[in-house]
């Protein structure tokens, strides 16, 4: 009874961020573990550190939505965002979910938990120090007015809907 905005998205591409490799093989392992996790407006901080998007706290004030659909494709972490209009109107977004629905790209940024495994290398033509091993995910933030460290240009991001020829659609629509 709820309307949701369907908006596919490219959540990362196999490469390096922040200096760290993270290979298609390790996001992709379960990549249905992403499922019904939390889509914040930025990645939620506590004192100036990062901080879990799982707790009630931050699913009521800045979390619009949740993540199903998930599967990797060619070296890339496919999702679909299902944001609630109505919440993200009463949390001061509705203009966020205007720009979607009218076609506006917009970065996101993974939020994960991984263990680092200290090897140097370059992957691409670019030098990394870790390899993020046994990803277990927490969110995936929506960032606008940002660059993710996989950014729209790097392939990531919100993506136009190819069936409809738009960037979003409506929860029926998805059915």
């Amino acid at each position: 009874g709820v309307e949701h905005l369907v908006v596919p998205c490219v959540a990362i591409c196999e490469g390096v961020l922040h200096g760290a490799l993270v290979p298609a093989s390790e996001f992709g392992t379960f990549p249905e573990a992403w499922t019904g996790r939390p889509v914040p407006v930025l990645h939620p901080e506590e004192h100036g550190q990062p901080i879990s998007a799982n707790r009630p706290d931050v699913i009521e004030r800045n979390t619009i939505g949740s993540i199903f659909n998930t599967r990797v494709i060619d070296g890339k972490l496919k999702m679909d965002l299902w944001l609630n209009t109505q919440k993200a109107a009463r949390l001061g977004f509705g203009n966020l979910l205007a720009n979607l629905e009218a076609g506006q790209c917009l970065e996101v940024s993974t939020g994960y938990f991984a263990d680092d495994d200290p090897r140097a290398g370059e992957f691409n033509g670019v030098g990394y120090q870790v390899i993020h091993r046994n990803i277990r995910p927490d969110h995936l933030a929506l960032l606008p007015g940002e660059i993710g460290a996989c950014s729209v240009a790097d392939g990531c991001g919100t993506r136009v809907n190819s069936k409809k020829g738009s960037f979003a659609m409506k929860v029926n629509e998805a059915w």
